[in-house]
């Protein structure tokens, strides 16, 4: 993400040994030695921003800073050293790499190799990238070193290490490392802060409430956990991202790139203090930076059917393992939110990620990603100013994959728990194109979107809060800007890339008062070995009541049905729910809508999904019945009705109760939505 500048005063004291192998942002952990092994300099020094240039071989955007040496620990550099990153702004042209590269002006240590980006007019010895991405730099922060898994508190016994592995420096310049503070006259307190829950990138605001802030702001700032380093670090939001600033109260927005935990504020004396509780933040969407100002991102229809569609490498593609994952991550957000994703038919030899309209889905060849680099999604926006407004959406895609993981460790593939020496790609295919919908990084350890994973560990689920993160870009998604094509969603009748083994056509239960008989019709049924049916209480907890064989007919394009029949006392007096599980031949599974029949058969509901409306079918006419619908807190909801169809707008995860009166009789049913 674009930041203006990472917060000093605040330091993360509970320092990460490292000792356990994770990744961040699919970066596993590069150790010093190694780290040092791989670098052509290892530079103490002084950073300062110079300028971003797009590449005319790839036309990424690139960010060039100057680094002024202090000490040298290994190699000769010139006298001046320019390090070129991946990402950053070129006026309405925005190139954004997740894990991110992209520097801060500061001191620190800087391990370099030459640059793979150039720039004409520098003279090429002059040019390094960093060795490691996010871990080729470690900063001084309030008199100690922090990296991106805080690995390094002690500056003097960093340095010793250090010596261990290159040598004694040599001494050329004499800068300060910020860590000395003036004297403080008035210490800011934090008395709340509302709401307490709020995304970031989203221009959602938080108003602080304390003291001694100073007015005016001056040099004053707040500072959010840093998502991408796990709260280990800080951001603090634009200067045009802050509504008012007073003694006692901030009004600011959370920016991207903030994560859940305490968040602080700093006044112009400079002093500081930390909120005694945390901000939650369920998802963090990626933003734009343009004349110092944050920008919502969004995908068009940038392809033929006003979709995106994706190209696979040939190598990748022949590797079906991976191709298969992929996929599989793709088609779960495809589900989840309806992003119109596809892949071409036909493959390309282009493995280098440019900014061509291209959407390349590729292996790492001849070390294109950094040491110790699992995956990269790498997004360019353009951008156009109409009506007075900005807009950017995504130009061009690329997703790379590391062939080789990490030294000692290859890929798990498929749906199993990696091993001990294994990283999951399925996991780590989700996580890179969460990136691509434009969701950053949040601080969950649970999530699929967490800024980190390690071997032996599987995290492919997409959670409820990404998906509100992608509907929320999805949204954005429809509307056409810059003359862009808008794109067209999916539905959950099309959504899926997978073959299915079956086809749900209907499922319906009747009360026939000493059984209820259960009837479900399938289509294109595929694979299928038997049909389980599941009966619950309460819509939540399901139980196996009986199994019935399938038809064996594969491939058949006719509508098959079933039956099955239900004589348990307590569910032809009280009502039950039901739902089929189908069963195919190599164990997989896929489940019906979930039914309800009521102790007189009179009416069941069951909930289906069509786009962002919840469905509400029902065994009689809606429309020729007094019913309301109510959500858990009692709050009645309006919703419309086609037939024996009942569609609720815009309905979101939770428990629903629908009253309604026939037969001169009241009845209650709850529903349950998921996502």
């Amino acid at each position: 993400m674009m930041k203006n500048r990472l917060l000093l005063l605040f330091i993360y004291s509970g320092i990460i040994s490292g000792a356990g192998l994770k990744s961040q942002c699919m970066l596993a952990p590069v150790d010093l030695e190694r780290l040092c092994d791989a670098s052509e300099y290892v530079i103490e020094g002084k950073l300062t921003f110079s300028k971003t240039f797009v590449n005319s071989f790839n036309n990424n955007v690139y960010t060039l800073y100057t680094l002024q040496a202090a000490s040298v620990y290994k190699g000769l550099p010139p006298d001046t050293v320019c390090i070129i990153s991946l990402g950053g702004s070129h006026g309405l042209q925005v190139t954004k790499a997740s894990p991110s590269d992209e520097l801060r002006n500061g001191y620190g240590f800087f391990f370099l190799k030459r640059s793979r980006y150039l720039q004409a007019d520098i003279p090429l010895e002059r040019q390094f990238e960093l060795s490691a991405a996010g871990q080729g730099r470690i900063w001084y922060e309030n008199g100690r070193l922090s990296d991106a898994f805080g690995r390094y508190e002690d500056p003097e016994g960093f340095k010793s290490m250090l010596v261990l592995h290159t040598g004694l420096p040599v001494r050329l310049n004499e800068f300060s490392t910020g860590s000395k503070r003036g004297a403080k006259r008035a210490t800011p307190t934090i008395t709340s802060f509302t709401p307490t829950t709020r995304t970031a990138g989203t221009d959602s605001i938080i108003t602080i409430s304390g003291t001694n802030f100073n007015s005016p702001q001056g040099s004053g700032f707040v500072a959010f956990r840093d998502a991408d380093a796990g709260g280990a670090s800080f951001i603090s939001p634009l200067q045009s991202d802050y509504i008012s600033w007073s003694n006692t109260q901030i009004v600011v927005k959370v920016p991207t790139g903030a994560g859940t935990g305490t968040i602080g504020v700093a006044n112009s004396d400079p002093a500081s203090v930390l909120s005694s509780t945390s901000l939650t933040v369920p998802y963090n969407l990626i933003n734009a930076t343009f004349n110092n100002v944050h920008f919502p991102t969004r995908l068009q229809g940038l392809n033929t059917g006003a979709k995106m569609v994706f190209t696979f490498n040939t190598r990748f593609y022949d590797s079906t393992e991976a191709k298969e994952d992929f996929i599989t991550s793709m088609d779960n957000w495809r589900c989840k939110s309806f992003i119109n994703w596809d892949t071409a038919a036909s493959v390309t030899s282009a493995s280098t990620a440019a900014n061509n309209g291209t959407h390349l889905v590729t292996w790492d060849f001849n070390d294109t990603l950094s040491l110790g680099v699992l995956g990269v999604a790498i997004s360019n926006f353009s951008g156009c100013i109409s009506g007075g407004d900005t807009f950017f959406y995504v130009s061009d895609l690329d997703v790379l994959f590391n062939d080789l993981p990490y030294t000692g460790y290859t890929w798990e593939y498929g749906a199993g728990v990696p091993g001990t020496s294994q990283f999951d790609f399925e996991s780590v295919a989700t996580h890179e194109l969460g990136h691509g919908h434009q969701l950053g990084h949040v601080i969950d350890a649970s999530k699929v979107m967490h800024y980190s994973i390690g071997p032996n560990e599987r995290k492919a689920t997409i959670s409820t809060q990404d998906s509100f993160g992608a509907k929320n870009v999805m949204a954005k998604n429809v509307v056409s800007v810059c003359g862009q094509t808008a794109m067209t969603p999916l539905n959950s009748t099309n959504c899926s890339l997978v073959a299915l083994p079956v086809d749900w056509v209907d499922l319906e239960g009747r009360n026939l008062s000493r059984h209820i008989l259960l009837t479900w019709k399938v289509y294109h049924e595929y694979g299928v070995e038997h049909y389980r049916v599941a009966r619950s209480e309460d819509g939540i907890s399901f139980s196996e009541i009986g199994r019935v064989p399938s038809s064996g007919e594969n491939g058949s394009n006719q509508v098959l049905t079933y039956e099955f029949s239900d004589r348990d006392l307590q569910a032809l007096s009280n009502g039950a729910y039901y739902r089929i599980h189908s069963i195919d031949h190599d164990g997989g599974e896929q489940v019906s809508a979930t039914i309800y029949v009521d102790e007189a058969g009179r009416m069941y509901f069951y909930v289906s999904r069509e786009g962002h409306d919840i469905i509400i079918s029902s065994s009689l006419e809606a429309g020729r019945h007094d019913m309301h619908i109510l959500n858990s807190i009692g709050q009645e909801l309006p919703y419309t009705v086609n037939g024996n169809k009942i569609r609720l707008h815009g309905a979101v995860e939770g428990v629903y109760y629908i009253v309604y009166y026939a037969a001169g009789k009241t009845f209650t049913q709850k529903i349950v939505v998921f996502e």
